[in-house]
């Protein structure tokens, strides 16, 4: 299983590139492998970022709020900004 993930995932890797107005580039194939239509959310992840489907990074983050499982956040009641 892990060989095929990474022939999926190294196979299908290709360089982006930004246009003249500073946006990035991805291409047809990839587009369209992640659903990514007009609107889309940047989420930081530290050292990187995740460039999702808006409705898909909702429907996932609907999923989180309401799940049984919140290993690890009860640590954020602590947190202030």
């Amino acid at each position: 299983m892990a060989g095929k993930l990474r022939r999926f995932l190294i196979g299908n890797a290709t360089e982006a590139g930004m246009d003249g107005q500073g946006q990035l580039l991805l291409s047809e194939k990839l587009r369209k492998f992640a659903g990514m239509e007009k609107k889309l959310i940047l989420v930081g992840q530290l050292n990187k970022f995740e460039i999702w489907n808006e409705d898909a990074w909702n429907a996932k983050e609907r999923e989180w709020m309401d799940a049984e499982d919140d290993d690890g956040l009860d640590e954020l009641e602590h947190l202030s900004f």
